[in-house]
């Protein structure tokens, strides 16, 4: 499968480490087991939304930029597209664990997170360290905070869950499929 997305805000063609992963995120259903054990109730579908986050390596440091903002933070990208994890009985949309929807573009916008910049005033000009910091950006996906849907609700959350949705069938807006 190969795929070219150019609409990103630069209106440029994602990177090919991007586009790779997400190649593998499509495919990817690994996760899938780690939710059979709860019944989705009425219309409503549980859904993960595509998330690339650059990977440091062990000991890197995250360099910044001149506004404080980690070179590695930039290249982070999530798209208004998710995957289907659950649906409910009561779905009109037919939709089966796997199937891509699309989201409402708006929640996909990117915004410095005003708490990352309080603290990065704060800073020296020393590198940072991986975890040290607030996350730098914040999406319109925090207007759904509410509906974030935690896996393991004994060992608490991950990463993933962040991006991780229990939410009404109609706040979807299409579905989507890639052809190889």
């Amino acid at each position: 499968m190969s795929l070219t997305y150019t609409e990103s805000p630069k209106e440029e063609a994602l990177s090919p480490e991007i586009l790779e992963h997400f190649e593998n995120w499509l495919e990817d259903q690994s996760y899938f087991s780690n939710y059979e054990k709860y019944k989705i109730l009425r219309n409503e579908i549980l859904i993960r939304v595509y998330r690339y986050v650059p990977e440091l390596a062990e000991g890197e440091d995250y360099l910044l930029d001149e506004h404080n903002i980690p070179y590695v933070a930039q290249k982070e990208l999530m798209l208004p597209i998710a995957k289907v994890i659950a649906a409910g009985p009561k779905c009109e949309y037919g939709l089966e664990p796997g199937d891509l929807v699309t989201l409402p573009d708006n929640l996909l916008v990117k915004m410095y997170n005003p708490s990352y910049l309080e603290w990065a005033e704060r800073q020296d000009e020393r590198p940072l360290k991986k975890g040290e910091h607030p996350p730098v950006y914040i999406y319109g996906l925090e207007k759904w905070s509410h509906m974030i849907f935690i896996g393991d609700k004994i060992a608490g959350h991950n990463e993933e869950d962040l991006v991780t949705f229990l939410l009404p069938e109609n706040f979807i807006r299409t579905g989507l499929s890639f052809k190889s």
